[in-house]
């Protein structure tokens, strides 16, 4: 919490300090996506972490596409001069199968 917290004011302080420049601050926050990202952990390690994982909600045991993400960074970069996206939560809503060990 508190890590995105100062990330929020920081891109806070920048936008004002950007503001009269054209140049925008976008903060990103993808939620679960489907990589290779624990692909080396130990079993016991990576066991830990998904049970946790999958403690903070049902969405959790959902996941989407990297290229998702993707175009949701893209979808903020296209935007029209004088248009930015302060913030962006972009979510998988479709559930899969729970992760079982």
């Amino acid at each position: 919490a508190a890590s995105k917290a100062a990330v929020e004011r920081l891109s806070r302080d920048l936008r004002r300090e950007l503001a009269h420049s054209g140049i925008g601050v976008t903060i990103l926050r993808p939620g679960a996506a489907m990589t290779d990202f624990a692909a080396g952990w130990e079993f016991e390690r990576l066991k830990s972490a998904v049970t946790a994982w999958q403690r903070q909600g049902p969405w959790m045991d959902s996941g989407m596409q990297p290229e998702h993400v993707a175009q949701s960074l893209l979808f903020c970069l296209q935007m029209p001069a004088g248009v930015s996206v302060d913030l962006l939560e972009v979510r998988p809503c479709t559930p899969v199968e729970k992760f079982k060990f």
